[in-house]
């Protein structure tokens, strides 16, 4: 149990506390005795937050020191210390009501108010979550229709493109095919798989195209002009060495005529001319055969064969090439090329063996004559273009023979391309679907989390709430009516007043509540009140005098077992009440009586603890110590500014009990009560500027200069005050007399 609180430092009033010498320890029972705002509450604040293990931001250091252990703002958090504390704090973080009910619940305990803030936090986070979830399944939803769309558009692709081929199986092309393909490429570079638009063009042309017949390749020895060219050149070259007749010789159509002429009378045999039918001269025959003897006839001869020979060569070059229709429509183009180029290079050449053929004939008139020739021969580019020609025939008919294998070729890489053109795409859908799935996961694992913690806390919350029969049986006994019911519902209580269900309790069905609940906890089974030290400060507030009494009873019947209590309060009934229980001679050896005084320091209240006054430890009236302090210092007028601060609440707390009793029907107005007094104007007047001006204050009072000098006029006013209270002069003397018999004061005769 606490002994001592050693010192305190800048903690609101205790602003440099230390405990005084001549001050004994706490004992067992230890009761505090303090008007408002002297620092009662924040000395059982102090106290509270050693109990939360809650330092308030202001609290400075400080030393407490326990039976077994000294505690130090160092070593708190790990003390041994055992308390509980009521106050008003307590009070407001006991009831706390729910506002998401329609009918409104009632959660009453501290811990279970802040389990069930906790609960709360964790449904709205439970909410937060789900509503994020909800946001990321739609956004996978969206990426997975993306996904399905961009997989759908492309299989379609596909299957379109590839449709009109004789592939069967790109005829029904769907997703599952695409995907399976996806699979296979994203693992290579399949950036390398898309086509430029040429091939893709080409492709396209390709998969599109029926199976075509097989086409001759072209065959032309085009060499053998150059053995024409050689040998009509030899022939024009040629002489005939014979006896010539020089009128023939000399006459082409004239030689070629008789030379007919001797043919067909040689054919005759009868030596008359066929034409003229006269006998020829004997010997002229013989002259004729001698101009046309074998080696003209060899040479005309030769001429005819190498004629012959030309014309056959032009028959050749003069070949029908296949029409560009019969051709696969990708190569169709570049032979239609060709074979126009072919044409025009065939054109040059047949003129040119045409005029191969005109200068034999023109020899073949006369064979005597020596023919020059000056043409320039063709160039060989129409060998290039057969072979260029023959290329592409020989593609055609590769492609004819491999026709499956090359629209399999095609589809494949036309397949290939549409799939390698969405892979980029397709791989940042899966990248988002997989982090939207890994956050929706998560989601989904603190949404659980939640639920359970949630549940372990209601849980928690319904074992360690107490049970309904048991408050309402307590509260009827302490406010001594049954007005208030509380029924457990939803882990909590609603709460009716009169069979009405309320949502507002008044500020002493609060404190009664609290209290009741407060002193019910010591049944908590994690809770030892034999080892702990239980602080009650103040418990009852706005109660009346049955429900003063009934709070003193609950909280000594209570609080028994308790290794230490300590009861701070400020109202008289209340402390006499405690006072004389304490003071019973069972008690007496291990209780302890204390008083919160302040005094100014720097112009700042300071508070302090002292041993309870003798006065207020002897009577039992409040009225009787008020009297002996205004009695004592109205008769000191050497006192400090110490020992007057306190006076202006002091005199007005007494004026209020005197004047209650002279002027009962004024009771609350102290100006209308002291102008019915026999005292003089200018003294009602002090006392009522003092007892207003400064009374009832939590904070030190200045005037208008900024200082505290008005209580240079405490001794005067205190005097005036005496002066009133002499007008009942029998009541004056009487309270002398007791003032007298205590021994405390200077006897004044």
């Amino acid at each position: 149990m606490i002994t001592q609180i050693c010192k305190i430092e800048k903690y609101q009033f205790f602003k440099n506390f230390s405990w005084s010498d001549g001050v004994p320890n706490f004992n067992k029972n230890n009761l505090i005795y303090g008007w408002n705002g002297t620092g009662k509450t924040t000395f059982a604040n102090f106290l509270r937050q050693i109990e939360k293990k809650e330092l308030e931001p202001d609290c400075g250091e400080f030393e407490i020191l326990t039976d077994t252990e000294k505690i130090t703002k160092d070593n708190f958090l790990h003390s041994n210390l055992k308390l509980k504390v009521f106050n008003q704090e307590y009070v407001k973080n006991t009831i706390f009501k729910s506002t998401n009910d329609i009918d409104p619940i009632f959660i009453i305990g501290e811990e279970n108010i802040s389990k069930k803030k906790i609960i709360d936090e964790k449904k709205n986070e439970i909410i937060r979550l789900e509503n994020e979830r909800n946001a990321i399944i739609e956004n996978q939803e969206r990426v997975k229709k993306e996904l399905e769309k961009l997989c759908r558009n492309t299989a379609r692709t596909i299957k379109d493109n590839l449709r009109p081929s004789e592939l069967n199986h790109y005829k029904n092309y769907e997703c599952p095919e695409l995907r399976e393909k996806i699979k296979i490429l994203k693992n290579t570079t399949f950036e390398d798989n898309i086509l430029s638009q040429e091939e893709l063009n080409r492709l396209t042309i390709t998969i599109k195209e029926n199976l075509k017949p097989v086409l001759p390749t072209i065959t032309l020895n085009y060499l053998q002009i150059n053995e024409i060219e050689t040998e009509v050149i030899d022939i024009l070259r040629e002489r005939i060495v014979t006896h010539a007749i020089a009128r023939l010789k000399e006459n082409n159509e004239l030689n070629q005529w008789v030379h007919r002429g001797l043919q067909i009378s040689k054919s005759g045999g009868t030596g008359v001319c066929p034409f003229c039918e006269q006998n020829l001269p004997i010997g002229y025959i013989e002259n004729l055969q001698e101009h046309f003897n074998d080696t003209y006839v060899n040479v005309i001869d030769k001429i005819d064969r190498e004629i012959q020979k030309i014309k056959k060569f032009k028959l050749e070059i003069g070949i029908q090439l296949p029409d560009n229709a019969r051709f696969y429509d990708d190569l169709s183009q570049s032979y239609l090329i060709l074979s126009q180029k072919f044409e025009q290079v065939k054109i040059e050449i047949l003129i040119y063996l045409d005029k191969l053929v005109d200068v034999l004939i023109e020899k073949q008139k006369n064979p005597f004559k020596i023919v020059d020739f000056q043409t320039a021969k063709p160039s060989n580019e129409i060998i290039n273009i057969l072979d260029q020609i023959n290329v592409t025939i020989s593609e055609h008919n590769n492609r004819t023979t491999n026709f499956s294998k090359e629209i399999e070729s095609a589809g494949n890489l036309l397949e290939t391309h549409f799939a390698a053109e969405i892979i980029n795409e397709n791989l940042d859908l899966e990248r988002n679907l997989n982090s939207l799935s890994e956050q929706r996961e998560s989601l989904t694992t603190n949404i659980e989390k939640n639920k359970t913690e949630i549940n372990e806390l209601e849980k928690d919350l319904f074992t360690h709430a107490l049970a309904a029969d048991l408050i309402n049986e307590d509260l009827h006994n302490f406010l001594n009516r049954n007005e208030i019911e509380l029924i457990v519902k939803d882990k909590g209580y609603q709460i009716s007043r009169k069979g009405a269900v309320i949502d507002r309790l008044s500020e002493g069905e609060k404190s009664a509540i609290s209290f009741i609940y407060f002193l019910n906890s010591f049944n908590d089974n994690r809770f030892t009140i034999s080892n702990s030290t239980i602080v009650i400060d103040d418990p009852i507030s706005s109660f009346d005098s049955i429900s003063l009494y009934n709070a003193f009873s609950y909280m000594i019947n209570r609080t028994k077992n308790a290794q230490q209590i300590i009861i701070l309060t400020h109202n008289y009934s209340f402390f006499n009440q405690v006072k004389n229980f304490l003071k019973d001679k069972k008690r007496i050896g291990t209780s302890r009586f204390y008083m919160i005084k302040n005094r100014i320091k720097n112009n700042e209240r300071i508070a302090e603890l002292h041993c309870l006054d003798e006065f207020l430890l002897s009577y039992s009236s409040e009225y009787h110590y008020l009297f002996s302090l205004i009695y004592k210092n109205a008769i000191k007028p050497d006192s400090t500014f110490e020992d007057y601060y306190q006076l202006p609440n002091l005199s007005r707390r007494f004026l209020e009990s005197f004047l209650a009793f002279r002027f009962p029907s004024e009771i609350g107005n102290l100006g209308n009560q002291l102008s019915k007094s026999n005292i003089r104007p200018e003294q009602r007047t002090r006392i009522l500027r003092y007892t207003n001006a400064h009374s009832h204050n939590d904070h030190i009072q200045v005037d208008s200069t900024g200082t505290i000098l008005y209580l240079d006029e405490t001794p005067q006013v205190l005097n005036d005050i005496l002066d009133l209270v002499k007008t009942d002069n029998e009541h004056f003397n009487e309270m002398k007399k007791i003032m007298e018999s205590t021994d405390r004061i200077l006897h004044v005769t």
